[in-house]
């Protein structure tokens, strides 16, 4: 996700639901480090790459993140 530019990253965060969100280029980091679930939306053409916990499955334009789970997803 280091490419020397930080211009190509896109970060959001939420420090109430404490969640993160970094895209850069086609890989994307999506990270819960609050105590209830948070429902991120993303691209139908995304695939899970790594995650801490086998249970953030995608479904239909949508995934899930359980508390403290992190997830990469990639085309």
């Amino acid at each position: 996700m280091n490419d020397g530019q930080p211009r190509h990253a896109c970060v959001s965060c939420d420090s109430a639901g404490r969640w993160l969100r970094m895209q850069r280029n086609e890989i994307e980091l999506l990270c819960n480090l609050g105590e209830r679930p948070v429902k991120f939306a993303i691209p139908g053409s995304v695939a899970v790459l790594l995650s801490s916990r086998a249970d953030a499955v995608p479904r239909d334009g949508t995934i899930t993140l359980p508390p403290d789970t992190a997830v990469i997803l990639g085309s």
